[in-house]
Parts: C-alpha cells; structure tokens; sequence
C-alpha cells in the first residue's frame, strides 16, 4: 500500500516547465490519497481518497481554493459498504518562491466532513473540519 500511495503522489505532482506569473488564474486540480483507520474499528484499515480542487491565484504569493473529496471504507467483516465520508474546505495558499521549480506552501482552511455509516437505517453526521 505505501508503494502505491507513494507512486500516486509521485504522478500527482506537478511538472514545472517555464515559471511564470499566474495572478488572475483558477486551476482545477485533482486529488487522490490515502485513508488510514484505526485498528479499533470494524472498518477496512486502508483506503484510496479522491477528490478535486477548484481555486484561484490572487497573488503570487497567494492563493484560494475549496476543496472536496471522499472515500468509502467497507466493513471489514462482511466487506459490505461500512461508512462514506465525504469532506468539503475552503483554503487559503501561501507559496514560498513560487518562481523556482521547488515552491513550498502553507495551507490553512476550515470546512465540513460528514460521516455517513451504512446500517440498515443509514444516518448521517456531519462534523466541524480544521486543517493546517
């Protein structure tokens, strides 16, 4: 699983050719990762995460997006479908050196996750999100 996750991030990074001022730009960028549960719950312990972002460059130094991605984890006694989650964010960018081939960054953001467990009677929940 490590290599596959590895080889995914290695795909999804980007490629820089030429460097050059995308103020005023949106971007579309999409998103896939891993999920890892703790092993006190009856749900498959890894999964892959997908998702998309949608954002703008207002600087070059700073940028925005929402973000949303999910996942679905299976029971891991039955392997029926055990809990959905799903998770939407707005965040804020700040890049470092954005003109070099290596430009690091700083997120933070706030949004929502809902956790939806599959029962017979399926309930939903949904939670406060803070990333940084």
């Amino acid at each position: 699983m490590k290599k596959q996750v590895a080889m995914w991030c290695a795909l999804a990074a980007p490629i820089v050719g030429h460097a050059a001022d995308q103020t005023g730009q949106w971007y579309i960028t999409p998103q896939a990762g891993a999920l890892s549960t703790d092993r006190d719950r009856a749900l498959q312990h890894e999964e892959w995460l997908y998702g998309l972002s949608f954002g703008r460059h207002f600087s070059p130094n700073w940028s925005a997006e929402f973000n949303f991605n999910e996942t679905e984890l299976l029971n891991a006694t039955s392997g029926a479908s055990g809990l959905d989650m799903r998770a939407l964010s707005v965040d804020v960018l700040r890049y470092f050196n954005r003109d070099s081939r290596f430009a690091p960054y700083l997120t933070v953001g706030a949004g929502a996750i809902r956790n939806e467990p599959v029962r017979v009677a399926r309930g939903q929940n949904e939670d406060f999100m803070a990333q940084a």
